[in-house]
């Protein structure tokens, strides 16, 4: 179930986690936040802070939970920010190593081709993907499933 909605950003989904995560009672959950906050002119600590929180929430409904977050991914459009990109992805990374149940899908390194971007993954805007975008997502994510589900 996709829960989403577009431009959304980390303090977002942490006010609105009931209606949009919590009253489903989920067993998995995939968060992908982080793109739009970076674009926000938000530090990598901050966004990560809202990440916990949110994640402390969840664990508190259902300490079985599985949570995936996943990486900001790179873009056209955003590429010049990629720095604070890529601290972000570190840091969240670095969480979920050290927290059980919570797993880290990098989708940053696969939409890459070596450390350039693979500007055939998206629209005409350089920030949404097109079909191979999602194609490319939709490996990394189908990973973790499997990976992640008892």
């Amino acid at each position: 179930m996709n829960t989403g909605f577009g431009g959304s950003q980390s303090s977002d989904l942490e006010r609105y986690l009931d209606e949009l995560v919590l009253d489903y009672n989920p067993t998995q959950v995939f968060i992908y936040e982080g793109d739009n906050d970076i674009n926000a002119k938000k530090k990598p600590k901050a966004i990560l802070t809202t990440l916990i929180n949110i994640t402390n929430r969840l664990k508190e409904k259902n300490p079985e939970m599985k949570i995936v977050l996943i990486s900001a991914k790179p873009s056209i459009s955003r590429w010049h920010l990629r720095g604070k990109y890529k601290r972000l992805n570190k840091r969240m990374h670095r969480f979920t190593i050290n927290t059980e149940g919570i797993y880290f899908a990098d989708v940053w390194t696969t939409m890459l081709n070596k450390r350039r971007l693979k500007k055939d993954l998206f629209i005409s805007d350089g920030l949404h993907m097109n079909a191979k975008g999602y194609d490319i997502w939709y490996e990394v994510m189908k990973n973790h499933i499997y990976k992640t589900t008892p």
